[in-house]
């Protein structure tokens, strides 16, 4: 219950805000999501090659 009024009153604080700060938002938003994305991607492809490395050693 008190989550969902806090989440309101942001989209109503960013609601408000001017243009620019709406954009800047966005961007953050969306750096944050691509370097998650990244960070899974690296992660995925360390495991790849760790397991590549020990099927070389066998």
């Amino acid at each position: 219950m008190i989550s969902s009024h806090i989440q309101v009153e942001e989209i109503f604080l960013v609601a408000n805000c001017p243009i620019y700060l709406k954009c800047i938002y966005f961007w953050v938003l969306f750096l944050l999501l691509l370097f998650a994305e990244l960070q899974k991607l690296e992660e995925y492809e360390y495991r790849e090659f760790l397991s590549n490395k020990q099927l070389a050693l066998h």
